[in-house]
Formats: C-alpha cells, sequence, structure tokens
C-alpha cells in the first residue's frame, strides 16, 4: 500500500478513511473492466461534486458546490483522467446504493468512492461519513 490514512471517530462516527495501491501489472484492471459496479469517467455530476467540486455561472453569479470529500479542507482523492470509478451510498435512506442523484440532497453523507487510473495503475480508495445540520445541495 503506497499510502493510507483514517479520521474516522468524529461526531456520529464522522472522519474520511484513504487507501492509494499501486499495481504494477493489469490484473485489478480486467475486474474492474468485467464489474457492472465499476464506470468508465468522467463522473457524473454528483460525484463530480462530491470528489472535486462543480461551479456554475448564473445570471451574473458564480455559485459552487463541493468538493465534500475532503480532509483539513483539501480533496481526497486527485483528479484522474483516464479509468474507473466506484461508488456506493452507504448511506440507509439510499434507494439504490450505487446510483449517487439523491446523495446531495441529504443533511449527511456516507459514501465510499474508489478510482482507478489506467494511466498509473494507481487505485484510490475513500469512505467518508459526515453529519450536517443542513442540507448539502446540488447545483440549481
Amino acid at each position: 500500500m503506497a499510502k493510507a490514512s483514517n479520521s474516522y471517530g468524529g461526531f456520529h462516527g464522522d472522519g474520511a478513511a484513504f487507501a492509494e495501491i499501486h499495481y504494477t501489472d493489469d490484473r485489478v484492471l480486467g475486474e474492474i473492466e468485467q464489474s457492472a459496479k465499476w464506470k468508465e469517467l468522467p463522473f457524473d455530476e454528483d460525484i463530480e461534486a462530491l470528489a472535486y467540486g462543480v461551479s456554475t455561472e448564473k445570471n451574473g453569479v458564480s455559485i459552487s458546490v463541493g468538493p465534500y470529500l475532503t480532509e483539513d479542507g483539501e480533496p481526497l482523492l486527485p483528479q484522474v483522467q483516464n479509468g474507473y470509478y466506484y461508488f456506493r451510498d452507504r448511506h440507509d435512506q439510499a434507494l439504490d446504493p450505487y446510483d449517487a442523484s439523491q446523495t446531495l440532497s441529504r443533511a449527511s453523507l456516507n459514501v465510499t468512492l474508489a478510482i482507478y487510473d489506467t494511466d498509473s495503475r494507481e487505485l484510490y480508495y475513500c469512505e467518508f461519513r459526515e453529519f450536517r445540520s443542513v442540507r448539502v445541495g446540488r447545483l440549481p
């Protein structure tokens, strides 16, 4: 394992677990490509907001949402151009755990996001849980 961190233990069990693993061959890529739960990049807008944040301009006003998967204000996951991702919404209100479309409309997050970078053979894995007293929101 190249890198790992774990900050779980906050209020309500808030925190993040992160791991970065380097592979020397393409065996894991073959397994990812055969799995229906891994999708080819790029992310949809909801996952993009979770991982990196998204911005838009409407009527001359700049609106930004996210990133949410952060530690000390910095995104946990690096920008990856080529590869695959796995998303799972672990929230107890998730109707479809592999669909992110309702994730940002709740007052808390409980998600897993993994990215496999096919250029560098790096796997980035993140589990994130955070309770918020307000809903996090989506771009209008």
